[in-house]
């Protein structure tokens, strides 16, 4: 195998050396003595000759528009890339690529979304003031194939959805509103789509459990690699490649589009079950978190049950759309895709009915709503964060970190889940807001594509994935639940420094020992010079400390100087 290994990363040198020296001629725009000019001014210059633009060198007043929410907005400078290019197509990244060859910088992507791992920030062990970020915001199409897909192995999906390396959610749905399809995707509107959520396994709140993950369904990646080729990357075209880019993160190549399938069309119902915090004295709390706890196994796929909003810490901190609460009201939110009628059969509906009808009537809140299409709910119900919203800002803590609890603990021990919960529900306020993510349906039965993604297959067997304010029981979690025994945190929503302070091992947590070793020879394999880094990313030097005798390049050896991460030593130092 290895010898196989070798032999394809000749092959793809020889063909990135022919694709470099095809383009470095002082393409942008420089005199043949304009190496002796210094970085600064050469790369004015590469403005200039590229459709996009670039900005540079950027100081720390002058990013953060930039910049992922909210967690970079804490970063110091030497976290801060120094130079930005925002490209509008693949040919200005190709000019980027072999400008940041050519004066030895690292080349990190921001894919114009938010991401809780910062990963957008200066690429170790340089640091910031020799990265070169490439913000994808401009490289943002949509095509709806309405006439399908057919990907590498001839393989045919009737219906499909080609969308940009650098597109949001938010403008996704604006496009797929037009249609009526049901399809993957989050919730922030503001989470990069393509580039980001696809490549960290992809969550979705409400059709997780109908659909499975972002990274089961994916058809086809187009990226472009460190050496300037550009692939079609799905099962049959560079299947080594495909597997690693269904959760292995960023790092790889740069995604320049992603393509997904689009499924029938179908309502969406909302149901909130809330009643005035008035009335817990009256009101049996743990008879709801047992129904929850009943329910959450069993229930038909089409269903999401959402906890969130009937925790105490919520209850008076409506979202920013008033996505799933009453102010000041435990609100249970039940979602279904399909029709009222079809919800409105099951027990889950007339058992949660059933509890709020026993509210006293001046108390009660129930309440249903009702959309067309999928496209339209995201669009009503999608968090809209922002560099200018409020309800983002510097002394907003962030919650301690999330952890997923089993699907057995709840059908082996209803009763301590329900005082686990219970618990949890009362977890206090002490950040932004919690969160839950409701698991089983189809991402358990996906259980079998383990062994074609690298998404840590823990997941499979949670019941939720929960955010919590306080460490102390964040840590009650992960000792109850440990990666040994199914637990872990979400792909998507890794708080930075969550691992060290529970005392977990980062790579265990994110994708497992065997996944991270085969993601190792991926990397070395597609992007030969590392070229390409990101924090957290596969080839991030503090996490390579254990994993040296599975480098085989020596380019990859020498990144293993400077190894300590700034943000997160100067983060532990001052809990």
């Amino acid at each position: 195998m290895r010898v196989i290994l070798i032999f394809i990363l000749r092959a793809y040198l020889i063909r990135a050396l022919r694709i470099i020296n095809s383009h470095t001629d002082h393409f942008w725009g420089l005199q043949n003595n304009s190496l002796d000019l210094s970085v600064d001014e050469a790369f004015k210059a590469l403005d200039k000759v590229i459709d996009g633009s670039c900005r540079g060198p950027l100081m720390i007043n002058d990013t953060h528009a930039f910049w992922s929410l909210p967690i970079p907005l804490m970063l110091g400078p030497h976290q801060l890339p120094r130079y930005e290019c925002t490209p509008k197509n693949a040919g200005d990244i190709v000019k980027a690529l072999v400008f940041a060859n050519t004066f030895g910088l690292k080349v990190n992507t921001k894919v114009h979304g938010h991401s809780m791992h910062a990963q957008s920030a200066a690429a170790l062990p340089e640091g910031g003031n020799t990265t070169l970020l490439i913000c994808m915001e401009e490289m943002n199409s949509v095509t709806i194939l309405n006439k399908g897909f057919v990907d590498t192995c001839s393989k045919y999906t009737a219906h499909a959805v080609k969308a940009g390396g650098g597109i949001m959610f938010g403008q996704l749905y604006e496009e797929l509103r037009k249609y009526n399809y049901s399809f993957v995707g989050g919730t922030c509107n503001s989470v990069g789509f393509g580039g980001g959520w696809s490549l960290d396994g992809g969550m979705s709140h409400q059709q997780q459990r109908k659909l499975g993950l972002g990274a089961d369904n994916v058809l086809q990646f187009e990226i472009l690699l460190s050496t300037g080729i550009v692939l079609q990357v799905d099962h049959c075209s560079h299947p080594l490649l495909f597997k690693a880019l269904r959760g292995g993160g960023g790092g790889f190549g740069i995604i320049l589009s992603v393509v997904y399938p689009l499924f029938a069309g179908t309502q969406v119902q909302l149901y909130t079950f809330a009643f005035s915090n008035k009335t817990i004295p009256s009101v049996n709390y743990t008879k709801w978190w047992e129904a929850i706890v009943f329910h959450t196994p069993t229930v038909d796929n089409r269903f999401t049950i959402y906890p969130q909003a009937f925790m105490a810490g919520n209850w008076g901190f409506p979202s920013p759309d008033v996505l799933w609460t009453m102010p000041g009201q435990p609100t249970l939110a039940l979602y279904f895709l399909g029709s009222a009628a079809e919800a409105e059969q099951h027990s889950v509906f007339h058992d949660f009915k059933k509890l709020i009808d026993e509210v006293p009537a001046s108390f009660r809140n129930f309440s249903h709503i009702s959309w067309n299409n999928l496209a339209d709910f995201k669009l009503d119900r999608a968090w809209r964060t922002s560099a200018s919203d409020p309800a983002w800002n510097d002394q907003m803590s962030l919650p301690a970190g999330g952890w997923g609890v089993p699907m057995k603990f709840l059908i082996d021990n209803p009763i301590e889940a329900t005082h686990l919960f219970e618990e949890m529900a009362n977890d206090i306020l002490a950040c932004k807001t919690s969160s839950w993510y409701h698991y089983g349906g189809q991402v358990a039965s996906n259980q079998w594509m383990s062994s074609e993604e690298v998404v840590n297959p823990n997941i499979r067997s949670w019941s939720y994935w929960v955010t919590v304010c306080s460490f102390s029981l964040l840590q009650k979690l992960a000792n109850k639940f440990p990666l040994e025994a199914g637990g872990g945190w979400s792909p998507n929503h890794y708080i930075i420094g969550q691992a060290e302070r529970l005392g977990v091992d980062y790579i265990n947590g994110q994708w497992g020992q065997d996944n991270f070793k085969y993601l190792l020879g991926i990397k070395q394999l597609y992007d030969p010079a590392n070229l390409l880094g990101c924090r957290d990313c596969v080839g991030w030097s503090p996490r390579l400390a254990n994993y040296t005798s599975f480098i085989t390049n020596p380019m990859y050896l020498g990144s293993l100087k400077k190894t300590t991460d700034p943000y997160l030593k100067s983060f532990l130092d001052n809990l």
